[in-house]
């Protein structure tokens, strides 16, 4: 006989209050936290890179430790920085090997392990260094005491490698990788920096170590990293050798960066330093006439010429500054010293032609037509004119596409010395 099923009302489900709430979820974070706690299995963890190596595998060992690189439990321990070290030492003795035999290798997987080797020796005493201070922070009985046993043996390694550091950026920068090149060179740099080093301290006064420095410079200005240049351009304005290529890159960075004040007071040296640079006299002098600055551009042609007198560019410079400043006296002198050097400067031709015909302007015609005078004044100014005539045609054979410049002194000194048939041509020229 089955048993009479009894009918019962349901339980209340009850809702947890919030402060039940909060302490799960205390309790959860106390659970996880005494998990994180719990020591890892270090042993465990590195038995494949033990197998790896032993097996001569630097490749497998060094994947099962870029993996356990990205856990915290294991990222801060010395000793898997010293497997790693063991792994691309494995790499390394296998490239050297296949040069050994005359094999052919990738040199640039070659240097890459060998960059890959210093990272983790530097990485590794990191770990020691930061191993250390917690021993002593937690145990004041410590005090003094240190972890170091790695960073004998890895400094030997560190100086064994150092010099494929520098074989590697020139490599690099021979094929025009530029960021490669600025990699290794950046690692050759700072390893002699690094408290684990115990080779030469005169590393930087040898013949590579500044090649490498002019070679780091060139890279990141090829690359465009103009603000890093200063970290080697006091240095190489210092050698003589390289002093003018390296200003010259700096004045290049300066411009593309647009800083102005850089760019102009590094031309200045650069001038002054070498007078005969005309690119840089073009750019300095151009900027100061087109910003009506003729005093700067007078002062700049002045100081030029102290080195290089009959230089016609600055004799140039010099005769135009003068005519914008309103000294046409000087500038008629310049004028004519600058038709010595160049007897094809358009510029000095019309500033003479220029002089003559204010000269002639200024002669003072009496009122009386009819007197000596008026007839010795009236020669005088002819004269100016006939003067003026040879310059303003010669100017206007050099540069007939400057009618506004030559039209309006010719059509003067053809009006004046009565010379028809040119006044003419002059006159329906449409210029006026």
């Amino acid at each position: 006989m089955a048993t009479p099923r009894v009918y019962t009302e349901p339980s209340r489900i009850e809702i947890p209050t919030l402060k039940h709430v909060l302490y799960l979820l205390l309790l959860f974070a106390f659970a996880l936290n005494v998990a994180a706690q719990k020591p890892v299995n270090t042993r465990k963890a590195y038995k494949p890179i033990r197998t790896a190596l032993k097996a001569k595998n630097g490749s497998e060992a060094l994947r099962v430790i870029n993996t356990l690189l990205t856990d915290s439990a294991y990222s801060h321990d010395p000793k898997l920085y010293a497997y790693a070290i063991e792994s691309e030492l494995l790499l390394c003795e296998g490239f050297n090997e296949k040069m050994y035999l005359g094999q052919s290798i990738d040199t640039a997987q070659f240097f890459q392990a060998n960059y890959d080797l210093m990272q983790f020796i530097l990485r590794c005493d990191s770990a020691e260094v930061q191993q250390a201070t917690t021993v002593i922070a937690s145990d004041q009985r410590a005090k003094g005491r240190t972890v170091d046993s790695y960073r004998k043996q890895n400094a030997q390694l560190l100086l064994q490698y150092f010099p494929n550091m520098s074989a590697a950026g020139r490599f690099h920068y021979g094929k025009r990788q530029y960021a490669q090149a600025r990699k290794y060179f950046e690692q050759y740099f700072s390893l002699p920096k690094h408290p684990m080093w115990t080779g030469d301290t005169l590393l930087s006064q040898t013949q590579t170590y500044r090649e490498n420095t002019y070679l780091a410079f060139r890279t990141m200005y090829e690359l465009g990293q103009y603000d890093a240049l200063r970290t080697h351009s006091s240095v190489l304005l210092a050698d003589s050798t390289m002093h003018a290529q390296v200003l010259d890159m700096l004045i290049a960075a300066a411009r593309q960066q647009n800083d102005s004040v850089t760019y102009f007071q590094l031309l200045k040296q650069a001038l002054d330093e070498q007078p005969n640079r005309l690119d840089y006299f073009s750019v300095l002098a151009n900027s100061y006439i087109d910003n009506g600055d003729y005093v700067s551009s007078l002062q700049l042609a002045d100081t030029l010429l102290s080195k290089d007198p009959f230089n016609k560019y600055y004799l140039e410079c010099r005769c135009l500054s003068l005519f914008r400043l309103g000294r046409i006296e000087e500038s008629k002198i310049a004028a004519e010293r600058l038709v010595e050097a160049d007897t094809c400067s358009a510029e000095a031709y019309y500033v003479l032609g220029y002089y003559y015909v204010e000269q002639a302007e200024h002669v003072q015609l009496p009122a009386q037509t009819r007197s000596s005078l008026y007839k010795s004044a009236k020669n005088r100014q002819a004269a100016f004119y006939t003067q003026a005539r040879p310059y303003l045609e010669r100017f206007r054979a050099l540069m007939p596409e400057e009618t506004a410049l030559w039209a309006p002194l010719l059509y003067k000194v053809y009006l004046n010395l009565n010379l028809g048939k040119e006044f003419e041509e002059i006159n329906q020229s449409g210029v006026f």
